[in-house]
């Protein structure tokens, strides 16, 4: 998830930087990847990601699933951050800042825009289909780092509406 923007990002070929002549020292020891794939004549965007990004960070989420699907049921909410009502229920949980998705999960992202909504709706769909290979741990370590992320793309002060988070 990027700040103020409601999609999910598949970050591909992660690698640290290593410059040990320092004709980079910028980009020495830096974690870069790429977002897009190689299509006609369009190639991968490089993108610095940050320092934090192999660390485990431990995170206030909303305990309460039922508003949240009340609000992404309405359709107009799609690119909306969900915002929790004053005094919701939350728990500290330890999240992975980068999360590896299952490669279902990753196909699903990469066909179109998607939002942490619909990566929800998609893992619910797939906890329900056998031979899909995931299991529901891994399952719910995805829905805990979307439902997460979601409150965090919103600068940690979630708004009902994109335009009012940037």
């Amino acid at each position: 998830m990027v700040p103020g923007n409601p999609f999910v990002y598949v970050v591909h070929s992660i690698m640290v930087f290593n410059d040990p002549l320092g004709r980079s020292p910028y980009l020495h020891s830096k974690a870069i990847g790429f977002l897009g794939d190689r299509v006609g004549f369009t190639s991968p965007e490089p993108v610095l990601l940050p320092q934090l990004a192999w660390t485990v960070q431990e995170v206030d989420v909303v305990e309460d699933a039922v508003p949240w699907v009340r609000c992404y049921a309405d359709a107009g909410n799609r690119l909306r951050f969900y915002m929790a009502a004053e005094g919701a229920t939350t728990k500290r949980i330890k999240l992975p800042y980068l999360l590896h998705l299952p490669h279902v999960l990753t196909n699903f992202i990469l066909t179109q825009q998607r939002t942490c909504n619909e990566v929800v709706c998609e893992v619910s769909r797939l906890s329900k289909v056998n031979g899909v290979g995931v299991g529901a741990e891994e399952f719910n370590l995805v829905l805990s780092w979307l439902t997460a992320a979601s409150h965090r793309a919103c600068h940690t002060k979630p708004t009902s509406n994109l335009a009012q988070s940037q």
